[in-house]
């Protein structure tokens, strides 16, 4: 693992309590050293934020528990829940229906 916080010459890429400008610049080392020319210039790789905040939006629209997806997202629920509210979204039917069948629990339909 100590290899790949490693750049050519040696030197550390992101050493411990580094400044964030040293980290954006060690981001762009390893990929330039790990991905191909072709996928340096894909669109995926200008905002790879994107993917995390595709990542996010899946799992809170696939019901995954805020908590768990604020942790596997190193978000307090807090900050989850005010970032990516307005994203998660046509799943008003599945909530009305949950909240539905437990006003019913116990009653025979």
């Amino acid at each position: 693992m100590r290899s790949l916080c490693l750049c050519a010459s040696g030197r550390p890429l992101c050493p411990k309590f580094t400044p964030a400008v040293h980290l954006v610049a060690g981001l762009a080392e390893v990929r330039a050293a790990s991905l191909t020319p072709q996928q340096l210039a894909s669109p995926l790789m200008k905002r790879p934020y994107d993917l995390r905040h595709s990542g996010v939006t899946w799992r809170l629209n696939s019901s995954v528990p805020a908590t768990e997806v604020a942790a596997w997202a190193g978000h307090s629920v807090e900050v989850l829940t005010r970032v990516y509210a307005r994203c998660v979204v046509g799943l008003e039917h599945v909530w009305i229906g949950r909240m539905d069948e437990a006003l019913h629990l116990g009653e025979d339909r």
